[in-house]
């Protein structure tokens, strides 16, 4: 069957989204002056208690997020900055070739970033909560993980297939739902008729049963349907013991898409990065997992610009902390 992906409808990925909304958020207002000299005289003109008061209103925000409950905390906050999405060997710089050592070098930043985001699961999945019951404990879910990615993307294209949104807002984070609930609204405007979407198959090599096998095997195994590319958790500074943790899974399959027009369904080949995460708001709550979105793999040259600037610790400007800011709303 010829591959077509023109008419296929894939999940729109929100980081782009994501990214501009904070650029626009984060962004400083400008102050035009004439000349130079201005607009020194203006910096200088700046009372001398607003550094103070900078500093008053930071710690009021800490202490209003600290005290916040559950409720308000959200589940859209873009993926977590210096997140290594590593591609496919092809896009890597050869091993063998002028490109050797930058190879070297971003096989070695992969593997310590793998052991550190193991290291953050142990110390705030285990350590952190071992005097907690285990009913109000995150769980690790290793062994679960590439089936729950699995189970997710084919509830998720299903239920925005038929337009089921009660379903679907179950399944995915708050931002995703929005989204795609403009997506549904404007095709009953146009009255298009139902469509149904169909996983045909996976295309990776080896397809293994995740329910029964043991980790770390469904981590390790190259070549399955679905692989783990980054699992982190980070604390949120807010409530009580309260972590975002926030998984990557590569996921390689074959999928139709009737759009119900009388026409062959479409069929497409696709290599999809679909990000999941939980987060622990209340104790009694149990944490569940949910679709974030789509994602895309680090392009050959911002690895490269990793390795030379040594960017794994300060990879992008914008904080974990700025993202919460912008996102919950303050108290007036």
């Amino acid at each position: 069957m010829a591959v077509n992906a023109k008419h296929m409808t894939p999940l729109p990925s929100i980081t782009t989204r994501c990214r501009q909304c904070l650029l626009n958020r984060f962004q400083s207002s400008r102050h035009f002056s004439s000349t130079p000299s201005e607009r020194a005289m203006q910096d200088l003109r700046v009372p001398k208690d607003s550094i103070q008061r900078q500093l008053e209103n930071k710690k009021s925000r800490k202490v209003e997020m600290k005290g916040m409950s559950g409720s308000r905390i959200p589940d859209d906050m873009g993926i977590i900055p210096q997140t290594f999405v590593r591609p496919s060997n092809s896009e890597m710089p050869r091993l063998f070739g002028s490109t050797w050592k930058t190879r070297l070098k971003l096989e070695w930043l992969w593997a310590r970033t793998r052991a550190e985001n193991f290291g953050s699961l142990l110390y705030y999945l285990w350590f952190m909560q071992r005097s907690r019951p285990a009913s109000q404990r995150m769980p690790f879910d290793l062994r679960l993980r590439p089936a729950i990615a699995l189970n997710l993307h084919k509830e998720v294209y299903t239920s925005l297939a038929s337009g089921d949104l009660p379903i679907l807002s179950k399944l995915i984070c708050s931002g995703l739902a929005i989204k795609l609930k403009a997506i549904h609204t404007r095709r009953l405007a146009n009255e298009l008729p139902p469509q149904a979407w169909k996983l045909i198959r996976y295309t990776s090599p080896l397809r293994i049963p995740f329910n029964y096998t043991f980790w770390p095997l469904t981590s390790l195994l190259p070549g399955t349907q679905a692989k783990i590319m980054s699992d982190r958790v980070v604390p949120m500074p807010m409530g009580n013991h309260i972590y975002l943790r926030q998984c990557i899974v590569r996921i390689r399959s074959l999928q139709s898409l009737d759009k119900g027009d009388g026409n062959p369904p479409a069929v497409a080949d696709l290599t999809e990065y679909l990000v999941m995460q939980q987060v622990k708001k209340e104790e009694n709550e149990p944490a569940t997992w949910k679709m974030w979105g789509t994602t895309k793999p680090l392009a050959r040259q911002e690895m490269e610009t990793m390795v030379s600037e040594r960017a794994a610790q300060s990879q992008g400007k914008t904080t974990f902390m700025d993202r919460l800011n912008a996102v919950i709303p303050t108290r007036g």
